[in-house]
């Protein structure tokens, strides 16, 4: 007969021996599964060290990229200062003989203020030349009328041929400063007459004239100016430009367009030709710099209505009488 314990016995060595087999099975399965997951965290790995060599490498070549262009500009900067130099000192050389009497101004032809048919009105821009200056003069070039342009400083192949243009055309050129910036002219009378000169200088090499008109920035008036050169500094600059020989003018109609946003064009016309009514020389002060993109809009019109009331057109001389805000 069997022994009970012998079986028992083998029974238990039975279990025990498929509890291992089944561990030993576990187990092999989870060391697969755990090698797989390692090989595929590698594989990740390795792409991710390959993406960060490759941006370190792009960003290496950017920076050495960069570090070149900051060469070629920095070269560019100079060679334009020193052209700029060259520039300003053929402008001063010229600026210089023009007053010791190497180049005698050039007069506009002179343009009475009264014309066979009646009133003469005279259309004023300042602060251009821009590209809405070209429009403008191809509109008076349509009507046949000269017109007087208070220019700034523009020493580009554009604003140089875009003077040319003007004086080539019959235009007025008045000086309205080269800056054209109210904290550096206005700060002392020194510094307004050298802003003068510059754009003088530059006038007459471009154009070979020499204007003898000019217009404040703001108006012989204007009061922000008094924050950068005292309350008198009005008086002083309108009695200088005086005693170097300018005539200066201001308006007595406008457009009212010197906004930071376009004016409305049928707002323009109808203050410019309200604002002509009876008088029989206006002087109407109109915008063309960079951003007055209703001008090419209003100006036809303008100078529809200016013809339909009778009005021929001038520009203005030393032989018109000035209008002056100042006195």
């Amino acid at each position: 007969m069997p022994d009970p314990s012998s079986n028992r016995a083998q029974r238990i060595g039975a279990v025990l021996s498929i509890a291992l087999i089944l561990s030993i099975l576990v187990h092999a399965v989870l060391a697969c599964a755990l090698r797989r997951e390692i090989q595929a965290v590698a594989k990740n790995v390795l792409a991710l060290t390959s993406e960060l060599r490759r941006v370190v490498q792009e960003k290496e070549q950017a920076h050495q990229h960069y570090r070149q262009l900051l060469g070629e500009l920095e070269e560019l900067n100079l060679w334009l200062q020193g052209q700029l130099d060259k520039a300003r000192d053929r402008q001063m050389l010229l600026l210089e003989e023009h007053r010791n009497g190497a180049h005698p101004p050039q007069e506009e032809p002179a343009v009475p203020t009264q014309g066979p048919a009646g009133p003469v009105a005279y259309l004023t821009f300042d602060d251009g030349p821009s590209s809405i200056t070209i429009k403008v003069l191809d509109i008076l070039k349509h009507y046949g009328i000269k017109a007087t342009f208070f220019v700034v400083g523009n020493d580009t192949s554009f604003g140089r041929a875009t003077y040319r243009r003007m004086v080539d055309e019959g235009h007025a050129l008045g000086n309205h400063t080269f800056s054209h910036r109210y904290h550096v002219i206005y700060s002392s009378p020194e510094a307004f007459l050298d802003d003068v000169w510059m754009l003088q200088a530059l006038l007459l090499e471009t154009t070979g004239t020499w204007p003898g008109i000019l217009r404040f920035p703001g108006g012989s008036n204007n009061h922000v100016s008094h924050q950068y050169g005292g309350p008198g500094i009005m008086q002083q600059l309108t009695r200088l430009v005086l005693d170097q020989g300018f005539r200066y003018f201001d308006w007595d109609v406008t457009a009212a367009d010197a906004t930071a946003q376009p004016q409305d064009p049928a707002i323009m016309v109808s203050r410019v030709l309200n604002g002509v009514r009876g008088n029989p020389s206006p002087i109407i002060l109109l915008h063309d710099g960079a951003g007055r993109t209703t001008l090419p809009e209003a100006l036809p019109l303008i100078i529809e209505g200016l013809l339909a009331m009778g009005y021929s057109f001038g520009v203005l001389t030393g032989q018109v009488p000035a209008v002056r805000f100042a006195r």
